[in-house]
């Protein structure tokens, strides 16, 4: 991130972990990646033309 600024320290950690991620070429955690999207949305489709709950 090019703009830091004055921000709580949890903030700031986390700022620090994603700019390592980056440079590091690593996935950050938590995103989601466009197969596993596609996945997942025909997956609730399904569940929702057969009436099964989530």
């Amino acid at each position: 991130m090019s703009k830091k600024h004055n921000s709580s320290p949890e903030i700031t950690e986390l700022e620090t972990k994603l700019d390592q991620a980056r440079e590091g070429g690593g996935v950050v955690t938590g995103s989601v990646e466009i197969d596993a999207s596609v996945k997942a949305a025909r997956f609730v489709r399904f569940c929702d033309a057969f009436g099964i709950p989530l």
